[in-house]
């Protein structure tokens, strides 16, 4: 939709590197308009590497279609260079773990070559060194914009993994960034618009 292209995104893209799975159950899938995917079922696992063996976000699932160029099962033997994939779909208690945050939602779908991700009814939680405080996001919509940022639709930011929060910020829009410090620990800083109680 075009909600979904309004946003600028400040990554750039990953350098060349494989998408890595684990599953019980896999089918290469040939579709009529010439397109492939990748269908994994069960204790789904898929991982971003790059070739220089830096890892980014490790995604969990029952169920994962990987959109990606591939003409038959040997294509996918040991993984799938990021060349060929254009996405990736989860769903079914998805969690996308970072080295510095989680995300968990019904469904996602992410492109792990530009760390852009659409994520629908999520909960993302963070630790902030310098407050020593944990930090609860959840949102209607959730959107990584880049490896260090995401933005937020029907968000409520809190301290609390609790659904109903002593304490909580609601905002109709949303943003966080991340930056490390000198120590290398992470901070966080937060626009909001559109407040409510």
């Amino acid at each position: 939709s075009d909600d979904d292209d309004d946003a600028d995104p400040v990554a750039a893209t990953r350098p060349a590197g494989q998408v890595l799975f684990s599953f019980d159950a896999i089918e290469v899938v040939k579709h009529d308009d010439g397109e492939t995917s990748v269908v994994l079922m069960g204790n789904v696992r898929v991982m971003y590497q790059d070739f220089k063996g830096q890892p980014g976000a490790v995604l969990t699932a029952e169920r994962a279609v990987i959109f990606a160029d591939v003409e038959d099962m040997g294509d996918v033997a040991g993984g799938i260079s990021t060349d060929n994939v254009k996405g990736v779909y989860l769903e079914d208690n998805v969690i996308a773990r970072y080295d510095n945050y989680t995300v968990r939602a019904p469904r996602v779908y992410y492109d792990l070559r530009t760390d852009k991700a659409i994520v629908l009814d999520a909960v993302l939680y963070t630790w902030d060194f310098r407050r020593e405080i944990p930090i609860y996001g959840r949102a209607e919509k959730l959107r990584q914009e880049a490896a260090n940022a995401w933005s937020a639709e029907g968000a409520i930011l809190t301290t609390s993994e609790f659904a109903e929060p002593h304490l909580a910020l609601g905002a109709d829009r949303l943003t966080m960034t991340q930056s490390a410090d000198e120590q290398g620990n992470y901070q966080h800083r937060f626009t909001a618009d559109g407040l409510t109680e």
